[in-house]
């Protein structure tokens, strides 16, 4: 993967995979998960936390909504107009 990728990442979970996020030098990162709570979870593990002191340092969204939606993606562009994703 290329430095500075654009990451989307649907049923995100609670943030597990972002330290091999952070490890890949992305540039930016959308997370988004159906369980609220999951979202919550993952926005302190990126912020940091007793095993990862430091937080993650690429910029990060998060969103907790149903993926599967048909408007989820009409949402999505409200929020961040123009975004565009290098890997999903």
């Amino acid at each position: 993967m290329r430095p500075k990728y654009s990451i989307l990442d649907l049923a995100c979970g609670k943030g597990g995979d972002l330290p091999k996020w952070q490890k890949q030098d992305i540039g930016h990162y959308v997370g988004v998960d159906i369980a609220y709570g999951s979202i919550c979870d993952a926005i302190q593990r990126y912020n940091g936390n007793e095993r990862n002191r430091q937080g993650c340092q690429f910029p990060a969204r998060w969103c907790a909504g149903n993926f599967v939606s048909p408007n989820f993606f009409t949402e999505l562009e409200r929020v961040e107009p123009g975004i565009r994703f290098d890997a999903v």
